[in-house]
Formats: structure tokens, sequence, C-alpha cells
């Protein structure tokens, strides 16, 4: 499916592969702790996790406060225990593209509020902020789950497949939905 996708002024035509497929269920705390780790080790400065959960059939090129379900008090306690920061991904989101190409030569004047949203933005240390949207398909030995991350030089969704291993889960493959960058 073709889908027009604003970003801020930046707007796409995007070809759109469904990430998720169906009512998910509470993630399970296995596969939940697998995703929080793999995203861990790519994030970009300190990793920031909303609580509040992808719906499934969320419009995940452009997340907006309908594409959250309420937050979870399991994943609060998950995250606290694994010891990573809670976030507003959507307060976040305000950030993208804070950092990055430059706007060229005589167009370096932003409007003020851009502007001070701006400065504002690049004066916080480094973060990846992420959205885990719920366990979709698959079997009892594999699952896919969608993340939504942002940084202030991207907005990315991710769709990572996950197996059994023991008594976990492991990743056991990732794909691009949607990438942009500054």
């Amino acid at each position: 499916m073709l889908k027009l996708c604003s970003l801020g002024s930046l707007v796409l035509a995007v070809q759109v592969a469904s990430a998720q497929s169906g009512a998910g269920a509470s993630i399970d705390p296995a596969i939940f702790q697998a995703v929080v780790q793999s995203e861990a080790a790519q994030a970009r400065g300190v990793l920031l996790t909303d609580v509040r959960p992808v719906r499934a059939g969320a419009d995940l090129l452009a997340i907006d406060a309908d594409d959250l379900a309420p937050a979870s008090d399991r994943r609060r306690d998950l995250l606290r225990r694994m010891q990573v920061q809670t976030t507003d991904i959507l307060a976040d989101k305000a950030c993208m593209f804070a950092r990055g190409v430059p706007a060229p030569p005589g167009h370096d004047a932003l409007p003020r509020e851009v502007a001070e949203t701006r400065a504002r933005c690049r004066a916080r240390p480094e973060f990846t902020s992420i959205a885990i949207g719920e366990a979709q398909g698959g079997d009892a030995d594999s699952v896919r789950v969608a993340v939504v991350r942002v940084t202030t030089s991207r907005y990315r969704v991710v769709e990572y497949t996950l197996g059994r291993s023991g008594a976990g889960y492991t990743i056991t493959g990732q794909r691009d939905i949607f990438n942009v960058a500054s």
C-alpha cells in the first residue's frame, strides 16, 4: 500500500509493509526483555522506553496518541528491574530531526518556535526513545514485535522476529518497516 506520510516539514510517499497482524495479547516478559536489550545495544546515547504499548494496527509511520494503548504497569515494573528509563515518545518525537543535515545556505532562518525546539532538543543528552508493540502472529516458538524508534536525527520502525530459546526468546531477525534520517 502507498501512503503519504508527514514527519515535521518532510512529506513522503512510502510503500508500507504491515508490521502488525491481528490483536496482540499482553507481551511475554521474556519477549519484552529481549527487545529492550537489543534496542539498548543499538541505542545512540541513553535508551528511553515508553510504557505504553503500540496498538495492533497502529499507524507506525506517524505515531500519535491514538496509536498507543494505556500505560502498562507490567512494562513499567520490567523496565524498572532492567534499570531502563521511561519516557513519553510523543514528547520526544518533537526532537526528531533536531540534529542532522543543516539547512541549505540562505535557508537557515528558522521560525522562532522551531529554532527554540531545536535548541532545547540539542541541549538534551543524546537519546534513543522507543515504543514497543505487542507480540504478533507466529506460533508458540516464533513471534514478531514492532518497535518505533525516535532519535534527534532519525525516525525508524523496526520489526523484530523472535524465536524461543530455552525459557526465553532471542532475536532471530529484524527488518526496517520505515527509516528516515536527517
